[in-house]
């Protein structure tokens, strides 16, 4: 269900980490980059030269990345992230929203991007912005939110994972599960983004249909430095 990275200041990413994030949330790739004086943001769908992308985007201070796995709306450079919320700030999101777009064809948080910016959230006072996202994090639930102010600041709502390199939205493409159950050899196999299976290629391996089909026991996990 989507993925966000942003770095700690001058931190070298983790590259295999990241790859890991990219192989299971295919649906886009967005990235904000600070300049100095504003966020500057790029959004793909397919990239070839995902390690030039990381190298491009360690050019800057402070950086941000949303990988996504689409759950409303297209597949489409217009639903990947980060959403424009006025006043030269910007917002990615990890999790579901449990809203309806108003357009069938765009997702839950280009709907919550729309009310930010009706409320004009980037004009808000730093009183009024104190108080609003404590609000703002109780409507998201377990969800996660990273919002770049036009100041360069990073906002991060919800709960984070924190590594040397920087914070994860979530934390699976740092571990990797060790426990195979066999569920049943003459299963169709499952599709590549279906969030309990993990086919060989993911790991490495190539996908072989004779195989068992196996769902990974999530109750045992190796940490993963990337090595």
């Amino acid at each position: 269900m989507c993925l966000i990275y942003c770095n700690k200041l001058d931190s070298t990413p983790n590259y295999i980490a990241l790859e890991n994030a990219l192989a299971s949330n295919p649906d886009g790739i967005g990235t904000m980059g600070w300049s100095g004086s504003e966020w500057i943001v790029e959004r793909h769908l397919v990239t070839d030269n995902h390690t030039d992308l990381i190298d491009k985007l360690s050019g800057y201070s402070r950086f941000a990345i949303h990988y996504r796995y689409a759950t409303h709306g297209l597949v489409s450079i217009a639903n990947c992230h980060p959403f424009p919320i006025g006043g030269g700030w910007f917002m990615m999101h990890n999790g579901v929203l449990g809203i309806t777009p108003s357009k069938p064809h765009r997702s839950d948080t280009w709907q919550l991007a729309q009310y930010l910016k009706s409320i004009g959230v980037s004009q808000f006072t730093n009183r009024q912005l104190k108080s609003f996202l404590p609000i703002l994090k109780q409507c998201i639930g377990g969800d996660r939110i990273l919002i770049g102010t036009s100041t360069g600041r990073i906002i991060r709502l919800g709960n984070w994972t924190e590594r040397e390199e920087g914070f994860y939205s979530n934390s699976g493409c740092l571990y990797r599960p060790t426990k195979r159950v066999v569920i049943n050899s003459q299963f169709t196999p499952p599709n590549h983004r279906d969030n309990d299976y993990v086919t060989g290629g993911l790991w490495g391996d190539n996908w072989n249909t004779s195989w068992d089909i196996t769902k990974w026991d999530s109750t045992r996990w190796d940490k993963w430095e990337g090595e």
